[in-house]
Order: C-alpha cells, then structure tokens, then sequence
C-alpha cells in the first residue's frame, strides 16, 4: 500500500514538471522511465534459490547385466566439488586385471557457493578432468544449467583426458532473477544444475543434479 502511494506522488510529481519543463525532452523521458521502473519492482517477486536436494545416477553393473560379470566392479562417489569413479575388470584374452580411473574438482566461483544461487549473478564452474589409467580410453566431464551444455574446454585443451593427462572445463551462467512459468500457467520454482564425469561408456560414469529451490524474501 506505502508503494502504491509513493507511485502516484511520483506520478502527480511528473505532470508538474510536464507543465513546467515541457521544452526539455530527456529530462522529461528520463523522469517518465523511472516511474515506470519503480512500478514494475512491484510485480518482480523477490527471493533467493536455495539447494533443495540431490539427485545421482551412475553405472550399474547388475541392471546392465554386463557380461564382464562376475569379473569386474565399479564405484563411485561425488559431492558439490567433485566426482571420481573406478572401474575393474578381469581380461580373459590377455588375462589381465585392468583398472580404469577419473576424476574432475570442480571450482565455484560465485557469492555463496553451491549452497544458494543469487538471482541475477554470474556463475563461473571450473573443472579439472583427470585421466588416472593408464588404458586405452579418454575421461571427460561437463556440467549442465538446465538441458544447456554451458561448460567447454579452455583454449587449448582437448574434450577429454587422455591416459594419465589432465583437461580443463568452465563454463559460465547466469542466474534466473524470479521462477519461470511451466506450460501451464503455473510458476515453476526449480532449477537444475547437473554435473556428469565419464570414462566412454554406460559401464563408466557418475552424474549428479543438485536440484534448487526458490525461497521467497519477505
């Protein structure tokens, strides 16, 4: 209500000046631009998106029915600043045990960490992709804001790691200043940032979401 009253003293406020300066142009849009900005403030919801939950997927050997069972393994484990996986099988041609490694640190660069995003502020995500094997296959990683690739690699570094070599992924967004509207009309409160680390195929990956939440400031 105090908005509202302030809003028509502005409004009473220009058509004085209208009379009185009608000559000057600028000032006059410049005067009118202005209320119109500090009207709108009124429809712009005000809040902050915080980490709601998370949510990973990663190789599962049994629901694959991988044919390298019984011989073979994997683990994984990854939180907002990393991931890392391990894959071990047994090699009946060679009749080698063979070991397959990744790794990324991811690097936040933003106000408050993972833990809340700031609507309107730029997030910078920095990964450090490393190839711990000595195999035959390329490690790689990226993160998703949404279903939007938004990391690459520095100039001058490759895709993927190769074996024992590291690469570099960043990547920057920007954070939506109020809660979209789904298809229906209705608002949507959720955002997805989405963090995959993959030694080539479905037998060697981990993916996480972290899944946020808007928070509305009173």
């Amino acid at each position: 209500m105090r908005r509202i009253e302030i809003l028509l003293s502005l409004l009473l406020v220009a058509i004085l000046v209208f009379s009185a300066q009608s000559q000057d142009i600028k000032f006059r849009d410049k005067l009118v631009d202005e209320i119109i900005k500090f009207g709108n403030e009124d429809s712009i919801q005000k809040g902050i998106w915080v980490k709601y939950q998370v949510k990973e997927r990663m190789t599962n050997l049994q629901e694959q029915k991988a044919r390298c069972l019984p011989n073979c393994s994997f683990n994984a484990k990854s939180d907002d600043r990393g991931m890392n996986f391990e894959f071990n099988y047994y090699s009946f041609v060679d009749r080698k045990n063979h070991i397959y490694r990744g790794h990324v640190s991811w690097t936040w660069q933003n106000m408050k960490g993972s833990g809340t995003l700031i609507p309107g502020e730029k997030v910078t995500i920095r990964g450090v992709v490393s190839n711990l094997s000595g195999e035959s296959s390329g490690v790689s990683a990226f993160a998703n804001f949404g279903t939007w690739k938004f990391t690459k690699p520095e100039p001058g570094k490759p895709d993927s790691a190769s074996p024992n070599s590291t690469t570099v992924m960043i990547g920057t967004f920007e954070v939506p200043k109020q809660p979209g509207i789904n298809r229906n009309g209705t608002p949507n409160p959720y955002l997805y940032l989405t963090f995959m680390l993959s030694g080539g195929n479905e037998q060697r990956f981990i993916e996480r979401t972290i899944v946020y939440k808007w928070q509305t400031i009173n």
